[in-house]
């Protein structure tokens, strides 16, 4: 079973041009991953995210297949 994967790019307010990627592992199969949940799971992380450090600004957001290479 292949998991899905919450990639939100985050800018800080202070320096828009400082950015990072935060990947989020999903617990839904990406063979269930529908627009809605991964919208739904990107709005739940986002303000995890937000809680923990309100100096950044979400730019970019999307789901898709988890690839443990891409965090190596």
């Amino acid at each position: 079973m292949a998991l899905a994967q919450l990639l939100l790019t985050l800018c800080s307010i202070a320096d828009p041009s400082t950015c990072r990627t935060e990947r989020i592992i999903l617990s839904v199969p990406v063979e269930e991953l529908t627009p809605y949940k991964c919208m739904q799971a990107g709005q739940q992380e986002t303000a995890k995210l937000y809680e923990v450090d309100p100096k950044w600004r979400l730019t970019k957001w999307g789901c898709g297949r988890y690839r443990p290479e891409a965090d190596a």
